[in-house]
């Protein structure tokens, strides 16, 4: 089983990964690593979830927002 400081280092390589063009459009995003999926009705899995609004919904005049998050789910089944 991978322990939660391995897992943190897999998110912040694949992080690393993505093209800087990507990463600065992320300046407002705080990604969290979850140690469990929340339950789904369906029975399906969450590996991960987007809480926030899409920067094509923003406008300049707002004024100052909480970070979007990403939550991604370590899941130690």
């Amino acid at each position: 089983m991978m322990t939660s400081a391995e897992f943190d280092r897999l998110v912040e390589r694949a992080f690393a990964k993505i093209p800087a063009r990507f990463r600065m459009r992320m300046k407002n995003v705080a990604l969290v690593v979850e140690p469990e999926p929340p339950p789904m009705p369906d029975g399906g899995t969450l590996l991960g979830l987007y809480q926030g609004r899409p920067l094509t919904a923003r406008s300049v005049f707002e004024s100052f927002a909480m970070p979007d998050r990403i939550a991604l789910d370590q899941g130690q089944n």
